[in-house]
């Protein structure tokens, strides 16, 4: 029997994510359906050109209701709703098809967990924590979202099954550090407005999204006065357990409050939640911030141990995120940290590199590691640092996080390796200024022609923008006419006047 699988997804100035996504769902669906809810951008036109049947929905503040037209406008047997900065892995593409004709199979099931792991796509894909979603389902009348905002897929006659998938995961970058925070604004005003709307049970289920809004803005006691509400009506997130806890204790940490009342408050928690290693790992980063050196190394080990224990779980499928996941980098470097100030450096070393493992683009444990070879020679240092990284894809990070650590001879190295363009960064790590000024130069007149023709296009000819490109220490020297009184000035200062000042 032949089945049909309808990929869905409502868009917004979805420009840069488009086309990941339409060519990812053209590997398995029949038809895509993409609704729009008011683009300025390419997003339609992206999407006609892909093959996809594109219409547009008059947005009125409430997902459910666009998500629910979408599925209305597809006829396949099966739906797949990912949002746009969603994919699946290549691994999960390949058996997707079977797996949805396996569950075909049995009439009584309705919708598939899977896997949904977040990625910072800013930071080298890091990954952020994972959690089990359902991005697949029936295209049945009574299975529909519900909610202006988080909504959430219900089945109103409550008479299917949903059954967990291991072998399907799904990409997220919708969290990825530059649009965290403007996802989190933008939810934070349709909360509001919803609450003030909103009364009873309905009120209350919008009370953690409300925390989580407020932590990303910063709003961390406005975060904190919504976890207090979640404790008191009980709120507790399938498959999140223990996440109002941690916000809250994260918003204690950003407020300064004392260790003794964060400690107390983790002690209740890790009482709730005994197998969740993150309030662990939380309370040591506190105690290693105030020099409590020995308990921060001794919670770090009881976390480790009870890490392997959510693993096995989401292998089987069972509701419960690891959360822990991006904190592990700050873990070992934390206890590399400990173990090079106690003096065990061979301990230190093992730390470092089991994070770097993890992640490898994580700063503190590149530059720990590099602390620890002490007085090793650079060719030893480079063969070190080279077991663990490829010098040309990652030579660009190990001169970002080693400038002002590692010598000239090992910065210099990567910077080669990398075959960086643009020089400025290498030499102002290693103190040639002199270069410095000289590579700046080189790659300043094409800037410069490049904005000034973007400033003359956008009809802002007279804007300053030597100011942008240089920023404000190097853009005042711009501005002066002479630069022969360069006394007092640093030597990054002092090389870049002289340059300019025998190019007038």
């Amino acid at each position: 029997m032949s089945i049909k699988i309808s990929a869905c997804c409502i868009i917004k100035n979805e420009e840069a994510n488009l086309p990941v996504w339409l060519a990812n769902m053209a590997k398995v669906a029949d038809e895509i359906i993409v609704v729009d809810t008011g683009s300025e951008d390419s997003s339609r036109s992206i999407a006609q050109k892909a093959g996809a049947k594109v219409y547009f929905y008059d947005w009125i503040n409430d997902f459910a209701a666009a998500k629910n037209f979408a599925i209305d406008k597809a006829s396949g047997d099966w739906i797949l709703f990912l949002d746009a900065d969603e994919y699946f892995t290549d691994a999960s593409l390949l058996c997707l098809r079977d797996v949805i004709k396996k569950f075909n199979a049995h009439p009584r099931l309705g919708a598939v967990l899977c896997r949904l792991t977040n990625i910072d796509k800013d930071n080298y894909n890091r990954v952020m924590d994972s959690m089990l979603q359902v991005r697949i389902f029936r295209n049945l009348p009574q299975i529909r979202y519900r909610g202006a905002i988080h909504e959430q897929l219900e089945n109103s006659k409550g008479n299917m099954d949903m059954l967990f998938c291991k072998e399907i995961e799904i990409l997220h970058t919708g969290y990825s550090s530059s649009i965290n925070i403007l996802k989190a604004r933008r939810n934070l005003e349709l909360l509001k407005q919803k609450e003030k709307e909103s009364s009873g049970y309905e009120k209350v289920k919008l009370y953690s999204f409300l925390m989580d809004a407020y932590n990303t803005v910063g709003e961390y006691e406005k975060s904190l006065e919504y976890g207090k509400k979640c404790l008191e009506e009980g709120i507790v997130q399938v498959g999140q357990e223990g996440h109002t806890q941690l916000v809250m204790l994260i918003n204690m940490r950003q407020l300064h409050y004392s260790v003794k009342e964060m400690e107390s408050f983790a002690d209740e928690a890790m009482k709730a939640f005994p197998e969740n290693p993150i309030f662990l790992l939380e309370m040591a980063f506190i105690k290693f911030d105030n020099g409590y050196y020995a308990d921060a190394l001794k919670l770090l080990g009881n976390a480790y141990g009870r890490i392997s224990i959510i693993e096995k779980k989401l292998l089987n499928g069972e509701g419960i995120t690891n959360t822990y996941k991006q904190l592990l980098p700050k873990a070992y470097s934390t206890e590399g940290k400990i173990l090079y100030l106690k003096g065990d450096i061979e301990g230190a070393i093992q730390a470092f590199e089991k994070g770097i493992k993890e992640d490898a683009h994580y700063s503190d444990l590149l530059q720990g590691l590099y602390y620890c070879m002490g007085h090793e020679d650079d060719v030893v240092k480079i063969q070190i640092i080279n077991s663990l990284y490829n010098p040309e894809r990652d030579g660009a990070f190990i001169v970002a996080a080693l400038g002002g650590i590692a010598s000239s001879g090992v910065i210099s190295y990567y910077a080669k390796k990398a075959d960086m363009t643009d020089k400025t960064i290498p030499y102002l790590k290693t103190g040639n200024y002199d270069s410095a000024a000289v590579e700046l130069a080189r790659s300043l007149e094409r800037e410069n022609m490049l904005a000034v023709a973007c400033n003359i296009q956008r009809g802002h000819a007279d804007d300053n923008v030597l100011s942008f490109i240089l920023g404000l220490k190097y853009s005042r020297l711009m501005k002066k006419q002479v630069f022969e009184n360069i006394i007092g000035k640093s030597l990054q200062e002092r090389a870049i006047a002289r340059l300019l000042n025998e190019s007038k």
